[in-house]
């Protein structure tokens, strides 16, 4: 297997006969290692029932189920892979279907600088409007449920003054 392979979509079986799908993330030649991301266990799919020989380590080949489970990154070791498939998706491919056909008339597939310049400013804008919509709510909230505790307060600085004055006064 080659670097160029890096990114395929990829089916293994172990000894186990446990099939393995995912995207290839590496090849360790000097370790005899492959390494795959993304990775579901589609369990042994009745291969255990072919299986005439017992494993290596003596002992019949069991059922194991499938897995819903995504596990982020499985490294296998080389010598326990019984059978490695290739699958046509590719990244490259991908990545090639999403190329615009070759035309002298396209100068660029990229994103011109000031259009992104443009379209940062207009999301900037639209984040400080937010934040001052949010902003003029809370006041209104403050206000509304404030408007009370202002009232009362006031009173009570009145009932203080008046309080002092009458009792100095009589």
């Amino acid at each position: 297997m080659s670097a160029a392979l890096l990114g395929s979509r990829i089916s293994l079986v172990s000894k186990k006969n446990i099939r393995y799908e995912g995207i290839l993330y590496s090849i360790n030649e000097s370790d005899a290692t492959v390494a795959l991301q993304n990775v579901r266990s589609f369990g042994t799919e009745g291969r255990e029932k072919t299986e005439q020989q017992p494993s290596a380590d003596g002992a019949a080949a069991a059922f194991v189920p499938p897995s819903d489970a995504v596990h982020p990154y499985l490294l296998f070791r080389g010598c326990d892979i019984k059978d490695l498939h290739v699958h046509e998706e590719a990244k490259t491919n991908d990545q090639e279907a999403n190329k615009p056909p070759e035309d002298p008339a396209i100068l660029s597939a990229e994103v011109p600088e000031e259009v992104r310049r443009q379209q940062a400013a207009e999301q900037e804008a639209r984040k400080r409007k937010e934040q001052r919509q949010q902003q003029q709510q809370q006041r209104r909230q403050e206000t509304k449920s404030g408007d009370g505790g202002e009232k009362s307060k006031r009173g009570s600085r009145g009932g203080r003054k008046n309080d002092g004055g009458g009792g100095g006064g009589g």
